[in-house]
């Protein structure tokens, strides 16, 4: 897990998620107050997971014949357990670099 750069304390897997889930809102420091943010390389590592299971879920309503509401649910399946390894792979970084 990622740590603070400035007092090394660590950020809980929830503050991390729910930063995920906010469309990479900027972590708050609970010790020193710095704030820290996603870096580019992270998002777009997290993008190049998510992208190919949207693809793989239109693949197979596709020859499949399903719904859009069966694509999506296939989607939401398909992507929720990945997510929950997303904050072992985001890297933060403060405002001053």
């Amino acid at each position: 897990m990622q740590k603070c750069d400035h007092c090394n304390t660590p950020f809980t897997y929830g503050e991390i998620n729910k930063s995920l889930w906010l469309a990479y809102r900027p972590i708050k420091c609970r010790q020193c107050g710095t704030k820290h943010k996603v870096l580019i390389a992270s998002r777009f590592v997290l993008s190049i997971i998510v992208v190919p299971i949207t693809v793989f879920g239109i693949y197979l309503t596709s020859n499949f014949n399903l719904s859009i509401l069966s694509m999506l649910a296939m989607v939401l399946l398909l992507t929720i357990p990945v997510s929950l390894l997303f904050p072992y792979l985001v890297k933060f970084s403060d405002d001053c670099t």
